[in-house]
């Protein structure tokens, strides 16, 4: 699987999550972890489905 910046991005970002919390984080969770604007939850949600990351 190709890595993108995006899914690198979200790696980094679950890598963090999961080093203090159990439970993997809610779509509005990762939203901030990523520092994206609750708008964009959409736009992280079609990336984790459609296979982009």
């Amino acid at each position: 699987m190709r890595i993108t910046k995006h899914l690198q991005k979200i790696l980094n970002a679950l890598e963090q999550w999961f080093s203090i919390h159990q439970l993997g984080p809610t779509l509005e969770e990762l939203c901030q972890e990523l520092e994206m604007q609750p708008r964009q939850k959409a736009t992280l949600q079609k990336w984790l489905l459609s296979g982009v990351v």
